[in-house]
């Protein structure tokens, strides 16, 4: 709202209807300012701890994939819906949390009430990707088309109330055979500007019958999908069971879930160095890592049992196996740890926030 005064000399004694106007103004129009620099997709940069020292390193929101979309009256966090309503004082107020706000120059600060300990600091979206290259849009080909990967910043649209495997679940029933025991799958496709699915191809085996059945449930779900970009896109989606039984997997990987098991229980103790042998271990036989979640956890314990052993250079090995810059997981131990600009002595020190670029 424009907030003007028109003309000619003014009243001494103002009205009241003009004074109840003005203080609409200058109360009420900070207040709009501030929600509109809100709105938008923010990225989890980093966190730091209340005297702004960069947070612990055991904790998994070191480094972690951390999206806050907000809108008028909802904040979605990692596409989580919740009704949020905010006021002068700079609170996000939500049914069960409340959020306090504020700006430090590009950045978004968050800080939970009640949480003295956690201070969220994020980018807007597209700030972010200018300031971290690696996350713009990547691209595949695919007989001889060129298209966009699907990706956190380039998404489409998914329209059922329920998650992708449970939609498909619902309209197959060779599927819902194999939800009681270990079972992995990914589902490539196209989705096209007309939101038409196609070029289906199953990366990793499936018995005919299964995927018989799941194209014809994909086929039965594709409605759900919206591509929203102007060109098609590559997408990929994972169906994923796990009883957390070992009787479903090999006697190798049961090894190796054991040892994982037994090292992080050191590392727990503190006790990194006894935790060493089982971790190095646990990671010497192969596995698909998109199925067995174990392994890349046992590489964020063992490459931080190196950094508290002071033993940097076996720490980055085994975080650049992990993954890249690229990866949410990942990439702040390659940044403050792995980066010659950054060095740490000994490995569990706190540093400074103004170090960290």
């Amino acid at each position: 709202m424009n907030c003007k005064y028109f003309g000619g000399i003014p009243n001494m004694f103002p009205s009241k209807s003009f004074l109840l106007f003005f203080l609409f103004c200058l109360f009420f129009q900070p207040i709009n300012a501030q929600e509109n620099r809100l709105i938008g997709r923010w990225v989890l940069d980093f966190v730091t701890d209340a005297n702004k020292m960069i947070s612990d390193i055991h904790s998994p929101l070191f480094s972690n994939e951390t999206i806050y979309e907000i809108s008028k009256d909802e904040l979605k966090i990692n596409d989580q819906p919740f009704k949020a309503g905010y006021d002068d004082l700079k609170n996000i107020d939500m049914v069960h949390r409340s959020l306090f706000y504020s700006f430090d120059s590009d950045y978004l600060v968050i800080q939970e009430r009640g949480d003295p300990d956690h201070i969220f600091y994020f980018l807007k979206d597209s700030i972010f990707i200018k300031t971290y290259p690696e996350f713009q849009a990547k691209y595949a080909q695919r007989n001889g088309e060129k298209l966009l990967i699907e990706d956190t910043f380039n998404k489409v649209r998914f329209t059922s109330n329920m998650d992708f495997a449970s939609s498909m679940e619902f309209y197959s029933n060779e599927l819902k055979k194999r939800s009681k025991s270990e079972f992995f799958c990914e589902i490539e496709f196209v989705l096209d500007t007309n939101n038409v699915i196609r070029d289906v191809v199953f990366l990793n085996p499936v018995d005919l019958k299964l995927e018989t059945d799941l194209r014809k449930a994909l086929n039965k779900i594709s409605g759900f999908f919206f591509n929203d970009f102007k060109e098609n896109v590559l997408v990929v989606h994972r169906i994923h069971y796990s009883t957390f039984d070992k009787k479903d997997v090999g006697k190798e990987i049961k090894d190796a879930i054991s040892s994982f098991q037994q090292g992080d229980d050191f590392y727990q103790e503190g006790k990194y160095e006894e935790a060493l042998p089982h971790l190095e271990k646990a990671i010497q036989v192969p596995v698909n890592r998109k199925q067995f979640f174990y392994y890349n956890d046992c590489l964020r314990t063992l490459g931080i049992c190196y950094l508290m052993l002071n033993r940097n250079e076996d720490a980055c090995k085994v975080f650049n196996d992990w993954g890249d810059s690229s990866n949410f997981n990942v990439r702040n131990y390659l940044r403050f740890f792995c980066n010659n600009k950054v060095i740490l002595e000994p490995p569990d020190k706190e540093r400074l926030i103004e170090n960290i670029n």
